[in-house]
């Protein structure tokens, strides 16, 4: 049975290895401790002096100690975004009165005023509501009230200024 030249090869390659490594530490004596290789001396960094190969002296310019640390360099920081107070939500608004005034008419002790819609023409009196979200509080002499349902929001619609005679007979 033939092999394939692939696992011959793998197989020489590992057989190499493997006497490499069994020679390798024959050779090797002595105690199994390492051991940091020795360095030549230094002079001492602060204000040391040089000299280079004209004769000069090059020196170290001298630091100044370390102050204080401002900060814990240890110190944990999250990337997370500070956690904020939870917003309030705006105060509901009401939406601008749909409403315009066309006039108003005297009846006995109390009036009628007439207010446009779009193209609807409405009479308003106290107690009414309107498109039902609109209920009339107040017929005033200058203004409809309105209080707007859903937000329970107060409009004012003004009314023109009532002419010379026109009010209600008494």
């Amino acid at each position: 049975m033939r092999r394939p030249p692939r696992i011959v090869f793998l197989t020489a390659a590992l057989a190499a290895l493997a006497l490499w490594v069994v020679l390798d530490s024959r050779s090797r004596t002595g105690s199994s401790e390492m051991t940091a290789p020795v360095l030549p001396a230094r002079p001492a960094m602060q204000g040391a002096a040089i000299a280079n190969a004209d004769g000069a002296r090059l020196e170290l310019p001298s630091r100044s100690a370390p102050g204080a640390l401002k900060q814990d360099p240890f110190r944990t920081e999250s990337w997370r975004p500070a956690a904020q107070a939870p917003r309030r939500r705006p105060a509901p608004v009401a939406p601008p009165l749909p409403f315009r005034y066309v006039g108003r008419v005297y009846v006995g002790a109390g009036s009628m005023v007439f207010i446009k819609q779009g193209a609807k023409l409405l009479t308003v009196r106290k107690g009414d509501t309107l498109d039902g979200n609109y209920l009339v509080e107040s017929v005033g002499p200058t203004e409809v009230v309105f209080l707007y349902r859903p937000s329970s929001t107060r409009q004012k619609l003004r009314l023109g200024a009532p002419l010379e005679g026109a009010r209600p007979a008494s």
